[in-house]
């Protein structure tokens, strides 16, 4: 049996010691520095059962900084330490009035409840806090079923496009366009153009355009990489989507727009916006319901179903062996990775084979892991 993990933020050995006396042989606590890096904290996120914050030791500001990280964003369950007693914090009013939310561990462990998860390389059983293929599918649900803004939060290559037209299919509005926009591939001379549409003459080369919000009229706008949207847009953003209208460049003339809109990235959304390079009231805004996309080494049942539909696709199987092997890896391209292996390994298979194996499977290992 592999023992979850806790992680204690906290710069004092005294709480780390009184911590491990309650939870007990359980779990493994890992304590870090209260300025660890926020890159530090998500490594652990991944596969944390909880998190655990000595209230005495932060700011109200950083509390709210680190809750939205933690909780917000990887829908990590986090515990604030106040005095010797624990409290389960759901939202951020609960740090203002944690002393009616105190339970004993023994209660805490209850109501936290860690997802199990069979290890199938290793015959044991792995236990991780991850969402089911189930749950995924409930938010995915709940997403499409009216015009609420929709935030995708995951690393790269984890399916954030593939969530968003997945939940435009379900959508009503699955009849209307859906419309991609990457904030990282303009400058921010030019999206404002592209976004709002321009008149002829507002700028150096203008000619009269419509833009993309209203080319995505009666459908779907996705906002792929979000966080890399010039601030000085941002605000404009802000305003369009609580307003429901923009007017293009070079006019004053105000248009309604009637599309539902999706973001996703694969950034740190609480480091931007303390570093101040992302709003927060634009992050409150546009996370209105969030998707969470877990590292596909945190979801196994995944990995096999896509590699056998990969294969698949080129009208191949996998042997059980060569299953064994993709479970084994702890894949840090996540799906567009697992992608890439399955046709390579079916392009070199000689054709009058349909069976792939393990020696046929193989990883470039180039990422840091």
């Amino acid at each position: 049996m592999v023992r979850q993990k806790i992680f204690l933020i906290s710069d004092k050995s005294d709480i780390e010691k009184f911590c491990k006396g309650k939870i007990g042989t359980t779990f493994s606590l890992h304590r870090f520095p209260v300025k660890s890096d926020l890159a530090l904290y998500e490594q652990f996120c991944s596969d944390a059962f909880c998190v655990i914050m000595n209230y005495n030791e932060f700011s109200q500001v950083d509390l709210i900084h680190l809750f939205s990280f933690i909780h917000d964003l990887y829908k990590i369950s986090f515990v604030l330490l106040a005095y010797g007693n624990f409290a389960l914090i759901d939202c951020a009013e609960d740090l203002l009035a944690w002393n009616s939310k105190i339970s004993s561990w023994q209660e805490l462990e209850k109501k936290l409840a860690p997802a199990r998860y069979r290890n199938i390389s290793g015959g044991g059983e792995l236990e991780v806090t991850a969402f089911s293929e189930d749950t995924l599918q409930y938010q995915i649900e709940c997403a499409s079923k009216d015009d609420s803004p929709v935030l995708i939060l995951g690393p790269s290559g984890c399916g954030k496009t593939y969530t968003a037209r997945k939940i435009y299919s379900l959508s009503s509005r699955k009849s209307g366009p859906f419309v991609t926009v990457n904030a990282a591939e303009f400058n921010s001379n030019l999206i404002e153009s592209e976004l709002f549409g321009s008149t002829r003459g507002a700028f150096t080369g203008a000619v009269e355009k419509d833009g993309l919000f209203a080319a995505s009229d009666g459908g779907i706008l996705f906002f792929d990489e979000i966080a890399e949207l010039p601030f000085n847009l941002q605000a404009k953003l802000l305003r369009v989507i609580e307003t429901k209208s923009y007017h293009k460049v070079g006019s004053y003339q105000e248009r309604k727009f009637d599309s539902k809109l999706i973001f996703a990235t694969n950034a740190q959304l609480s480091l931007y916006i303390k570093e101040q390079k992302f709003r927060f009231d634009l992050f409150q805004r546009i996370s209105t319901i969030t998707v969470n996309l877990l590292p596909l080494r945190n979801r196994f049942k995944d990995i096999e179903s896509l590699a056998i539909k990969f294969a698949g696709q080129h009208k191949k199987v996998l042997s059980q062996s060569a299953i064994q092997k993709l479970l084994s890896y702890q894949w840090p391209g996540n799906i567009r990775e697992l992608k890439n292996v399955i046709d390579r390994a079916c392009t070199f298979c000689k054709e009058n084979v349909s069976i792939i194996d393990s020696d046929q499977i193989y990883f470039m290992n180039v990422f840091p892991l």
